[in-house]
């Protein structure tokens, strides 16, 4: 608890600006004056009161309080920087010896108009998912019929906030490609498997049309949400959940799924790379979150994806997250290894994406082996020598 106290004060202090702002611009009789600064305090406790209280409340009552909570949260980031940004220039404006100012009205009016234009062009660019294709070639010449076709969703974030709607309109868009395989990169689940139990979200899952199956790792997430009830929740949903493995699958691919690092006694990566990994297979590394790039490299990986960051999911919180991982969104390489962080098909919270993308990959990987990968097969090892 002491932990989130520096978080609680500034959401505290933040929203007391807001409201203390929207007060002192607010034209007509009192009880007008505090009506905005009441929706602040409303929606600043919502956003408070949604995490202690929502396991405890019954879904009807935990979707509209998460859902109002986490979506004000996000408003007030919006709120707070316009605001913020009109003091300044007016202050700099008076300090220049401007007399001629707008009145309360007309900057309560653009103060309030101009955040709520940012979020709604926000949620309707998060409505709009987009389709990156990206092709891999790992050094092999791969004829068409040797190339897998992989759809590549992270952080869906199914609970309290999104949906069996939703997730019928993303199953369409994979449904629609015809992958090969469909792997879900972390995340899955938000933060409570209920909510999936109530909407019956594993018999939608089900509906994932995909010749190889689908596979997952989990995320943070699956661990708040508690890794057994998610675990339960896959193999119901018949998603076939590597923790810490590695597969064959259909023969042409290696498939290595890592824990999530919220499990502090997960295995080293060296540990669940099989020597095949060196031989003639192409390899896949799911591991939700992108620390230590270096180690795919080191154990030969062809293609790590990740997920978790969402690329930073609004503006300006994605200039820190790019600060806080080598590789926040997007396509990146270190030697003969691959990476592709993706921001996500879904997100948490408040459905706002300002400044960046909700997206799904499709991943053309072949499957021949690499002229590399075949000598390195055909070297003797140190114990055989």
């Amino acid at each position: 608890m002491l932990k989130m106290l520096p978080l609680l004060l500034l959401i505290l202090g933040l929203n007391t600006y807001v409201a203390l702002r929207f007060f002192r611009l607010m034209p007509g009789p009192l009880p007008l004056r505090l009506a905005p600064a009441l929706v602040v305090a409303v929606g600043t406790a919502c956003f408070l009161v949604s995490f202690p209280l929502r396991d405890s409340l019954a879904p009807a009552l935990a979707r509209p309080l998460y859902g109002a909570g986490t979506t004000w949260f996000f408003a007030s980031i919006y709120f707070f920087l316009f605001f913020a940004a009109a003091d300044l220039l007016f202050l700099a404006l008076r300090f220049c010896g401007v007399r001629r100012l707008p009145g309360p009205g007309l900057r309560l009016a653009l103060m309030t108009a101009l955040p709520l234009l940012v979020l709604l062009a926000g949620h309707l660019h998060y409505r709009d998912k987009q389709r990156r294709e990206v092709r891999y070639d790992f050094g092999r010449t791969a004829a068409p019929g040797d190339t897998l076709t992989v759809v590549a969703l992270s952080d869906l974030h199914l609970g309290y906030t999104i949906g069996a709607t939703e997730l019928d309109r993303w199953i369409a868009l994979v449904n629609r490609e015809k992958p090969d395989l469909v792997v879900l990169v972390g995340d899955v689940i938000d933060c409570d498997v209920r909510p999936l139990l109530e909407d019956s979200l594993a018999s939608r899952l089900r509906r994932l049309q995909s010749r190889c199956g689908v596979y997952a790792v989990p995320g943070n997430h699956e661990y708040i949400a508690g890794i057994g009830a998610a675990s339960r929740f896959f193999r119901e949903a018949g998603i076939r959940l590597l923790r810490d493995e590695a597969e064959v699958v259909d023969g042409r691919l290696l498939l290595i799924g890592r824990d999530d690092r919220s499990n502090r006694r997960r295995l080293p990566l060296e540990r669940i790379t099989p020597a095949a990994a060196a031989g003639s297979l192409p390899t896949l590394l799911l591991d939700h979150q992108p620390y230590h790039l270096e180690e795919a490299a080191r154990c030969g990986i062809d293609l790590q994806l990740s997920g978790h960051t969402h690329g930073g999911q609004v503006w300006p919180v994605s200039c820190i997250v790019r600060r806080l991982y080598e590789q926040a969104h997007g396509p990146l390489r270190k030697g003969r290894t691959h990476y592709y962080v993706t921001s996500g098909i879904g997100l948490w919270g408040g459905k706002f994406r300002i400044g960046t993308d909700s997206e799904y990959l499709v991943l053309r990987i072949p499957a021949g082996a690499s002229a590399d990968k075949k000598r390195e097969a055909a070297q003797p090892s140190p114990s055989s020598r």
